[in-house]
């Protein structure tokens, strides 16, 4: 029988008391391990093939991307308290934000960052001796004690995606992280071995390359505001470079899901239209966030300033071919890059950077636009000619 970590206070929320019941009375999971050491056990590569399989053609249903989205934002949100449960468990930030999403809706995250990280040491967590994102699925099924069924037939793991068979009110795990997967902030997971208590002498490994940088960025889409929708490029694009910068405007905002139009629109167009970038300096500070409009910018200026933490503001010609790019201009926010382009938060979707226009995708969230399309876009007048935003000092 699994045993309840001592010194813990269980009774301060109803969600804390789901958490512990469950860790007492599972017993022994459907596998036939020990609930608090089954994470610690080889999964059987049968059942790791299942969840692999169906997590690759895993899909949301359309009905259930705003939702999903949603949940994707708050998790950003809220992720400091995530990555202080992976450093002491190496549990992912998102395997704990998934669960905090499912028992406890969010709530009370400073209690939860509390509690959780001794019922995942106590459930053996840590020592899982695999650790890929199938595998982590299945242990969302043993978290939940294979109550709402187990591989491909659980509503816990599956629920509103394509893999379950029958309709299911609950987001399940999976889609969940497949959307995570897609915006770029979970990559696949390494099989590695639980740490040793005598860990032996290793050579130091070599520090690999640097391979660029991607930061966790809230996005929002121009589209769907309900006034101004094809002209809110720019309000949008600082909104997500301001909730970045400081995340206590994340509870300011009373969590709005369209605060760039219900909450920041008004602080603007209290200095001004959404198109000057004046107003937008001046609202950027009234909310504590200091940012600086420059005309003269380099991509190399873009990547220092993503280096150091900071995403940024960027003006580019979003029409007519990028041999001529033409237009009035329309704001997009870089958030990272890579060797071969940068990452692009597009409120207005994925734009054609070849052709102009945007005839695909309206998500546009880390969205991967070339150096030498974007360049051309950007940089019109030549290097050093951009137009953008830049943050200043440290995220708070």
């Amino acid at each position: 029988m699994a045993r309840v970590p001592q010194g813990l206070d269980v009774t301060s929320s109803t969600a804390g008391l789901k958490f512990f019941y469950k860790l007492g009375t599972m017993g022994t999971d459907l596998l036939g391990f020990p609930v608090d050491d089954v994470m610690s056990q080889t999964l059987k590569a049968d059942i790791h093939t299942e969840y692999q399989q169906a997590f690759e053609r895993c899909a949301v249903g359309s009905e259930s991307l705003g939702l999903v989205h949603g949940i994707a934002k708050r998790m950003v949100a809220l992720r400091s308290h995530y990555d202080a449960i992976e450093k002491a468990t190496t549990v992912p930030w998102w395997f704990a934000g998934i669960l905090h999403y499912k028992e406890w809706n969010f709530r009370e995250p400073a209690l939860f960052e509390k509690q959780v990280a001794d019922v995942l040491i106590a459930k053996k967590y840590h020592q899982a001796t695999i650790r890929t994102l199938a595998a982590y699925l299945w242990g969302f099924d043993l978290w939940n004690g294979f109550q709402d069924g187990s591989g491909t037939q659980s509503t816990w793991v599956w629920g509103r995606t394509n893999v379950l068979a029958q309709k299911s009110s609950e987001m399940g795990a999976a889609g969940i992280l497949k959307h995570l997967q897609k915006q770029g902030l979970v990559t696949a997971v390494a099989p590695v071995a639980a740490k040793s208590a005598k860990p032996t002498a290793k050579a130091p490994a070599k520090k690999p390359a640097q391979k660029g940088k991607k930061l966790p960025v809230m996005y929002f889409s121009q589209r769907d505001n309900a006034a101004q929708a094809h002209r809110t490029c720019n309000t949008a694009s600082c909104w997500m470079g301001a909730l970045y910068m400081k995340t206590a405007l994340w509870e300011e905002c009373g969590e709005d899901q369209n605060a760039d139009l219900n909450f920041y629109l008004p602080k603007v167009e209290a200095y001004g239209d959404t198109t000057d970038h004046g107003a937008q300096t001046h609202a950027l500070s009234s909310l504590g966030v200091k940012s600086e409009w420059h005309t003269a910018l380099s991509m190399n200026d873009v990547k220092k300033e993503l280096d150091a933490g900071r995403p940024v503001v960027l003006g580019v010609l979003h029409k007519g071919p990028v041999s001529s790019p033409r237009g009035g201009g329309h704001m997009i926010l870089a958030v990272g890059y890579d060797d071969t382009g940068m990452f692009i938060h597009d409120p207005y979707g994925d734009m054609d950077l070849v052709n102009g226009g945007y005839p695909g995708s309206t998500d546009g969230s880390y969205r991967h636009y070339s150096y030498k399309n974007l360049g051309a876009r950007f940089e019109v007048e030549g290097p050093g000619s951009g137009w953008g935003r830049i943050f200043k000092g440290a995220r708070k």
